[in-house]
């Protein structure tokens, strides 16, 4: 173990004091990083949980779209699409481009979502049914007397 000699204890105990000052500055450094490293990662977690939220919401509007589309082509086989804008409950606006196209024997139903957020983030999904005409016409004709 080292001594510090008589005529230099007051250089000893500084040295050893400035050490221990350098120590701690360096320990703060690192801990402000690490919290701001946690804190961006936080962060980025929350605007993509947002995301995921508004793409699933635009996801669940063209599904709906094909369910509307679907139900009509059932009631009016001739019927060539429409541009639909639902009420959102929880804000942001959406509309649901519905086009159908034939091939063949097959009606082709496409969904062509887009949610626009309160943020004003735009989010587009889009959905593709194939109906069986055939059966479609079948059905409407069986329901009718």
């Amino acid at each position: 173990m080292r001594t510090c000699r008589p005529s230099s204890r007051m250089m000893c105990g500084v040295r050893r004091s400035g050490m221990a000052l350098a120590i701690v500055i360096v320990l703060i450094g690192i801990f402000a990083a690490l919290c701001q490293t946690l804190t961006m990662l936080v962060a980025i977690q929350f605007r993509l949980a947002f995301q995921q939220t508004d793409q699933a919401q635009a996801r669940r509007l063209a599904e709906a779209g094909l369910l509307r589309g679907q139900a009509r082509l059932e009631r009016e086989p001739d019927w060539t699409g429409e541009t639909w804008t639902p009420a959102l409950p929880g804000g942001g606006n959406g509309a649901v481009e519905l086009v159908v196209t034939q091939s063949g024997d097959q009606s082709i139903l496409r969904a062509m979502a887009r949610f626009t957020t309160t943020a004003g983030r735009i989010h587009q999904s889009h959905q593709t049914l194939d109906v069986g005409m055939a059966s479609a016409k079948g059905r409407n004709e069986g329901a009718q007397p």
